[in-house]
């Protein structure tokens, strides 16, 4: 009896040895925004903000998400053998601190991002989208200024990585929109509210 369960044993294991031999598991790729744009400088003369970045769940786990806008544009899919390096409210918050710094003003601005994904509008078409929603207020929460941005860049192919970069350029969009916006805000009574 022992020495027919060792020999079922000794099978199980050379079977389970030689079914990986010849085979190669292809590892998932991993991807972030890359590195961040050094023209994009803060001016001087701007208040700083305490700043914050929220959004759903969904946009606080690594998976890479895409929708098939030509077929089924409520649904979401993941890639299977693609993910990011962080999530995407944490890659975004590491791109935007390099333009708000570590916050600490008077004012707040609260983000609110909505949308961070790569939509197909056929098999072969596919764009990096982002939806952001932005109110400043003062220090007694009083609303100075709000805006919605969207960014949608083209992406150079229709797979994980043409996603990857396509959102990592309209990540470094947004931040410039946003950059703008402030500029034109942050102005006359809002400005001096805003002032340390």
């Amino acid at each position: 009896m022992n020495r027919w369960l060792g020999g079922i044993g000794l099978a199980l294991v050379l079977g389970g040895c030689s079914m990986g031999v010849g085979k190669t598991q292809q590892r998932p790729a991993v991807y972030d925004l890359g590195p961040p744009a050094a023209a994009l400088v803060r001016p001087a003369e701007l208040p700083r903000l305490s700043w914050q970045l929220q959004g759903p769940a969904w946009l606080d786990a690594e998976e890479m998400r895409y929708r098939l806008a030509y077929a089924d544009l409520e649904r979401q899919h993941d890639y299977a053998l693609a993910s990011w390096a962080g999530s995407p409210l944490s890659l975004l918050r590491q791109r935007l601190r390099q333009l708000l710094g570590a916050g600490g003003g008077k004012c707040v601005l609260r983000l609110e991002l909505d949308e961070f994904v790569q939509v197909f509008a056929s098999a072969q078409l596919s764009s990096g989208d982002l939806q952001l929603r932005a109110e400043l207020s003062d220090s007694k929460r009083r609303l100075l200024a709000e805006k919605s941005f969207r960014v949608s860049v083209p992406a150079s192919s229709a797979d994980a990585r043409g996603g990857a970069q396509a959102l990592a350029k309209a990540s470094g969009e947004l931040a410039v929109a946003l950059l703008n916006w402030e500029k034109v805000v942050l102005q006359g009574e809002v400005l001096a509210a805003c002032r340390d």
